[in-house]
């Protein structure tokens, strides 16, 4: 079952979740997806009705 992770990117300052079976494995996503892992940090694990309500982008 996957998990929903939230991240901000420190540069932009954009909040946006992946959706991953644990955090070891969406940081590995967002590698992929191109983004900057040191310059994005973790914030917190959401419910999926908080993800679902939040209108943030989904990786």
């Amino acid at each position: 079952m996957s998990k929903n992770y939230l991240f901000i990117d420190e540069i932009s300052g954009e909040e946006f979740i992946c959706q991953a079976a644990d955090l070891k494995t969406a940081e590995g996503i967002l590698e992929l997806e191109g983004f900057d892992l040191l310059h994005v940090d973790f914030v917190y694990e959401m419910t999926h009705y908080e993800a679902e309500n939040s209108g943030l982008d989904v990786y």
